[in-house]
């Protein structure tokens, strides 16, 4: 995957039963089509503990790369954080 495809990333600390785990979130731009313009779509991947334990796509929308760039705001706004606060306690009973 070419390095312009990355888009955002983000380590927070998720406290839940006296323990603090460390998840990894990423969002990268996965392209569809390329004409007229290149297009495709957003997914957000989440790490804990070294290992892929969920991949996103945050809706079915397709965007420009500049357009796919919002999920920055994701990010900054702590959308992805919280979202990764509600999922943890499924992963960690997944085994992860």
């Amino acid at each position: 995957m070419a390095d312009d495809n990355f888009l955002a990333e983000k380590e927070f600390d998720i406290s839940i039963d006296g323990q603090t785990h460390k998840v990894k979130a990423m969002a990268v731009f996965l392209v569809h089509g390329v004409e007229p313009q290149k297009v495709g779509i957003y997914l957000l991947d989440f790490i804990l503990g070294g290992q892929s334990v969920e991949t996103s796509q945050p809706d079915k929308t397709y965007y420009t790369r500049e357009q796919a760039r919002a999920a920055e705001l994701a990010f900054s706004s702590g959308e992805v954080e919280s979202y990764a606060k509600r999922q943890i306690q499924s992963w960690i009973n997944l085994g992860h």
